[in-house]
């Protein structure tokens, strides 16, 4: 992949996603982190892993990453870029886009008027161990719910400058 980069760098000006497959593997990543960033996208419905079982990668990955609904949403929402130093591109895994999404419809359920007395407050949680993406879901998640929810005006500025200080979605200048 860095031979490519030196060699055509044109051919990645406009890229946001890499998937890379031997036809049974398959891993997705972004340009500017290393290899072992690159990960499986393991389910299709966000909710069984696996669910094709051993070498379907490739096709789980392609069945569940790459619909069309599914893939603009990933596109507009969950690559952000870190420009603390040298620019980089982050990806969510599959993991922190289902994670993002279920809160999110937790949230806009429990913040309804009309939602259910039992679930009226409650917009849920996600637990993580050492390493899982954290800091990516959470960002997400937080740019989520300011797209989604209504946020009362004095703390939405606070949440954008939060959030400028951790990603830029897409854009570098938002």
């Amino acid at each position: 992949m860095q031979a490519y980069k030196e060699d055509i760098p044109d051919l990645f000006h406009s890229n946001a996603l890499l998937v890379i497959s031997d036809g049974i593997e398959a891993r997705v990543g972004s340009l500017t982190p290393d290899p072992e960033r690159y990960v499986a996208w393991r389910t299709i419905d966000g909710a069984r892993v696996d669910p094709l079982g051993a070498m379907k990668e490739l096709e789980t990955l392609v069945r569940g990453l790459l619909r069309r609904e599914l893939l603009l949403d990933y596109l507009r929402h969950f690559i952000l870029f870190q420009d603390d130093g040298p620019l980089v591109k982050k990806v969510a895994g599959y993991h922190q886009i289902h994670a993002v999404r279920a809160v999110v419809e937790s949230v806009l359920v429990a913040s309804s008027p009309k939602a259910d007395a039992s679930r009226r407050g409650k917009g849920g949680a996600v637990w993580h161990t050492q390493g899982a993406g954290k800091s990516i879901e959470m960002t997400c998640l937080a740019a989520e719910l300011l797209r989604e929810t209504p946020v009362q005006a004095d703390t939405r500025p606070r949440l954008r400058e939060l959030l400028s200080h951790s990603a830029h979605f897409g854009e570098r200048d938002r």
